[in-house]
């Protein structure tokens, strides 16, 4: 098994390195002049003890650029680099694996996402 396996990735390597592109991967591409979209939507429904229920929505939109990176590369490149030079750069100090829920974590990143101009808006009703 692990022998076909390696043999396997030994021929996928040397298509890409001719060149060649495995059926079906122009489904995956632009053309020229073409971009991607990234939509992303939550929304949150508190019941408060006052008994009140609030309706949160977080949309965040990013198109991608033609002659640039695609939204779906900035959109989850970008977050998984800043927090990999944050633990480089010891602003993260937890060890194991870590989630982002950290407010120290997640406003930092949300930050500097904010400088590459991806930014989510927030909408609240109540009902």
């Amino acid at each position: 098994m692990w022998c076909s396996l390696i043999l396997n990735s030994s021929r996928l390597a040397r298509l890409f390195d001719r060149g060649h592109v495995p059926a079906g991967s122009h489904l995956l591409g632009d053309k020229a002049g073409e971009s991607d979209l990234v939509v992303l939507r939550h929304e949150i429904t508190p019941n408060w003890p006052d008994g009140s229920t609030e309706v949160k929505g977080i949309t965040l939109v990013e198109y991608g650029n033609p002659n640039g990176y695609s939204a779906m590369a900035r959109t989850v490149g970008l977050p998984a680099a800043m927090c990999t030079k944050m633990v480089l750069g010891g602003e993260i100090q937890t060890r194991g694996c870590v989630l982002p829920l950290k407010r120290d974590i997640y406003q930092t990143v949300l930050a500097r996402l904010r400088q590459e101009g991806i930014q989510a808006n927030t909408a609240s009703t109540f009902v």
